[in-house]
């Protein structure tokens, strides 16, 4: 059960940055140009830290212009 209740979370969470594509790539380039990450290679730590802290903060969205 605990799976499904995942791979269901997993999935929407896919879809919401799938339909709003523009804003999920503006949101990653505006982190890796704030933290110098290389957008095609990113280590484990810095995909977990853009994830955790990143999105949805109030940095990203003055970075955004939000």
């Amino acid at each position: 059960m605990k799976t499904i209740v995942s791979v269901i979370i997993l999935s929407l969470s896919l879809v919401s940055c799938a339909t709003s594509k523009t804003s999920c790539d503006a949101s990653w380039e505006a982190y890796c140009q704030a933290y110098n990450v290389n957008p095609s290679a990113p280590t484990e730590e810095e995909e977990n830290y853009y994830l955790d802290c990143w999105a949805g903060s109030v940095e990203e969205e003055a970075a955004l212009g939000l």
